[in-house]
Order: C-alpha cells, then structure tokens, then sequence
C-alpha cells in the first residue's frame, strides 16, 4: 500500500469527481493508478469515498477520455496522458 508521503496534496473540492481529476492532475497521475490507490489518496486528503463510487467515476472518466486505463496485476490501473 502507498505511504501517505507518496500522495499528492490536493485542494478538496466539493466533489468526488474533482477530487479524483485533482489527483489524476499531478505526477502521481500519470502512472497506473488501481480503485484502491485512489481511494486511499482520496482517504490521505481527508475526502474519503466508498471504493464503489471511486470506482463508477474512474470509469466514467475513462469514458470521457480523460483517463486511460491498462490492466495492472490483474486489476485495472487508470492514468493519465498528458496532452501538451
């Protein structure tokens, strides 16, 4: 499990939704990322969510294209690609 040092501080939002599109927003983001990484950031930044919430709005942001995900250890890892 990641240590609380390796996740990025973010500025909580009123949302789940920005919340994981805050996290995605950092260099933590941009490697393959699984449900429960991400709710465990969410967890550090004192906005915890169910890990079945986290991971409807994965998907959907997934489907927006604005996270990509691969299979990691058999399990999803979302990420993101930078378009600069």
């Amino acid at each position: 499990p990641p240590s609380a040092a390796e996740v990025p501080v973010i500025k909580p939002s009123k949302t789940t939704l920005s919340n994981i599109v805050s996290l995605f927003d950092t260099p933590w983001g941009r490697t393959p990322r699984t449900v429960a990484e991400v709710a465990k950031a969410l967890e550090v930044n004192a906005v915890p969510d169910r890990i079945e919430t986290v991971s409807t709005y994965l998907r959907r942001l997934v489907k927006r294209g604005e996270l990509r995900r691969i299979e990691k250890e058999g399990r999803w890892g979302y990420f993101r690609i930078l378009t600069e």
